[in-house]
């Protein structure tokens, strides 16, 4: 059945969305031309089809709590069963611990129980109300509308461009997931979930996973695929860069190791040939590994004092510029003449920051850690140095950043740069400067993810929801 929106006499085409954002005021069925007012928090949308997934996964928490409550009985019926001698030997100081840990939980259960029990109530309440409107055969928006009170408002008017079916998400189990990488044709997707790294099929904004592979032994931090080959890069909190591809039958195997770095990898670069792998690390070393009969460690350059957060090359491929918790952006050049890679300048900065990119020959933006402006460098034509030139005001609302590469999507001069809880959208104008054209509000600012090359797809995971979610953007 297709059922048109009916919120404005404007609007009527088919109601395709559904909100599930907790504290979200506005209707929670919408159609495309009201999709604007869920901006800040686009990652709440999800399709019809999908809503009887996410109340299915409601109702297995229950059972999930369900049968945590059960074993726990089953374990204390265990001294239950124990005599009076048996008690005694157990000791005093066992039993101050096994009593202390009862009145916890005594105080604990009659705190929350309550609450519990009158959000039951209310749920209980809109199925009733939900159950005898289908019964009686009037099914109504408005009786939605009525078990709204039961939210609270947040809203922010955020101009959207074009959005089409908003996403699809899969749902994870409780790892962490630390990195995020899509191929170019946007037919496979990885997640770093701790040291394993899931690699899921990718069809239409749907997710299927297909591997897991656990040849590292510490958490992922980066992933990146390349371009012209059917290869991609992980870095590893175990000090190793792995170069996996994949073999005849469709699964991938790790062709070889990097060992070089004395801690953390925590970014990665592949030029456009697929000759030079890049690595920034914790150990505040950038290393260079070059591509020969196998892949070989080439140079380091030892410039930075902390740890190298970020890495871009420019589109001549010789220019590389780095940020790291030291304060000081290194722009490093490679010389024509032996093709070694040396410093050029160094740019003192008043924050440190996670994330960098170069936009063209000449330009490059630099976000500091967890403020509300984004800065933007341009080279002098004639000193060859480079120069800030503007400041671009950005969201952000944390006072915390987690990885999240910035990255430019040339063909649509779009820039992503995620800044705490927010994801921006950074657009170039001709003239070379930037404005944010619109931003992603996350519950959390542990968010991981990426741009398709192609700006259709952006694929996020966040430790609120736990979940890879697609958002597909038509004109973006």
């Amino acid at each position: 059945m297709q059922i048109r929106c009916t919120q404005t006499s404007n609007h009527s085409q088919q109601i395709n969305v559904v909100c599930i954002e907790k504290d979200c005021q506005n209707l929670r069925f919408c159609c495309p031309s009201c999709i604007f007012q869920h901006a800040h928090h686009l990652i709440s949308l999800i399709s019809l089809e999908r809503l009887n997934e996410w109340i299915k996964q409601r109702i297995e928490t229950i059972f999930v709590v369900q049968n945590s409550i059960s074993e726990f009985k089953l374990e204390l019926n265990d001294i239950l069963n124990l005599n009076k001698k048996q008690l005694l030997e157990i000791g005093d100081s066992r039993i101050e611990v096994l009593i202390k840990g009862f009145w916890k939980f005594d105080d604990l259960v009659r705190l929350q129980f309550s609450l519990l029990q009158q959000s039951i109530y209310n749920i209980r309440q809109i199925v009733k109300d939900v159950t005898k409107c289908f019964k009686d055969g009037i099914l109504q928006q408005q009786s939605f509308n009525q078990s709204k009170g039961l939210l609270n408002p947040q809203i922010q008017d955020i101009k959207l461009k074009d959005f089409n079916q908003p996403m699809t998400q899969i749902v994870q189990n409780r790892d962490q997931c630390r990195a995020i990488a899509m191929n170019k044709d946007c037919s496979i997707v990885l997640g770093g979930y701790d040291q394993y790294i899931k690699v899921f099929e990718h069809k239409i904004g749907k997710l299927k996973q297909t591997q897991i592979l656990n040849e590292h032994s510490s958490n992922v931090i980066t992933l990146n695929f390349m371009k012209k080959s059917n290869h991609f890069l992980s870095g590893s909190c175990d000090k190793i860069i792995i170069i996996w591809q994949m073999n005849q039958i469709n699964q991938w195997v790790y062709l070889q190791k990097l060992i070089g770095h004395d801690s953390s990898i925590f970014c990665l670069l592949i030029n456009t040939n697929e000759d030079l792998i890049i690595s920034g690390s914790q150990d505040k070393s950038i290393k260079f590994w070059q591509k020969q009969i196998k892949w070989q460690y080439s140079q380091s350059i030892t410039d930075h004092i902390d740890i190298v957060r970020s890495l871009s090359l420019n589109e001549g491929q010789d220019k590389l510029i780095s940020c790291s918790d030291d304060q000081f952006i290194l722009i490093i050049q490679q010389s024509l003449k032996d093709k070694i890679w040396s410093v050029v300048q160094k740019i003192q900065v008043d924050y440190n920051g996670f994330r960098l990119c170069f936009i063209d020959e000449n330009l490059f933006t630099f976000q500091p850690y967890c403020k509300q402006q984004m800065y933007v460098y341009e080279m002098d034509r004639n000193t060859k140095l480079y120069w800030k030139i503007q400041d671009i005001k950005v969201n952000c609302g944390s006072k915390n950043c987690c990885l999240f590469p910035q990255q430019y999507i040339k063909s649509k001069c779009i820039l992503v740069n995620k800044n705490g809880k927010f994801i921006n959208f950074m657009r170039k104008k001709e003239n070379g400067e930037f404005f944010n054209e619109f931003s992603i509000q996350f519950e959390v600012d542990e968010i991981f993810g990426q741009l398709s090359d192609d700006g259709k797809y952006l694929i996020t995971w966040d430790s609120y929801s736990r979940e890879i979610k697609i958002t597909n953007y038509k004109n973006l």
